[in-house]
């Protein structure tokens, strides 16, 4: 794999993860310019700044320089991520749940409120209410 292709795969990268060249440069400590350089210009990546942007982008390093992971370890992440996936489903249907509980407590309680103000209204009625 050619320098350039690396300098794409990390602009592509940072882009899928929704970073500027400005945020990215700060994770990495460095100026803005300097990661310029990095991902545009002429400055070749040495190794050891490549494992500190595959870090700072939260990637394997070989994604960076393969574009890809290798079949075996991109399958298990792979398997990682719908497991992921599937737990933050189960955790937003259970969130749902007690909220749809919370709201059907909060009418509930909303109600036997509305029916002790009645019960106030009738006994004070009640009481100032004459006799024949």
């Amino acid at each position: 794999m050619n320098d350039a292709q690396i300098k794409e795969n990390i602009r592509r990268i940072r882009k899928k993860r929704n970073l500027t060249q400005e945020e990215l440069a700060g994770k990495l400590g460095i100026s803005t310019k300097a990661y310029q350089d990095i991902e545009n210009g002429p400055t070749a990546i040495l190794s050891n700044r490549l494992s500190l942007i595959a870090e700072a982008l939260g990637t394997p390093v070989e994604v960076l320089v393969l574009g890809g992971l290798p079949n075996e370890e991109s399958h298990a992440l792979e398997q990682l991520e719908s497991s992921f996936e599937t737990k933050y489903a189960e955790l937003e249907q259970e969130r749902d749940y007690w909220k749809n509980l919370a709201a059907e407590k909060e009418k509930r309680i909303a109600e036997m409120e509305e029916r002790l103000r009645d019960k106030d209204t009738i006994i004070k009625l009640l009481q100032n209410k004459k006799p024949f």
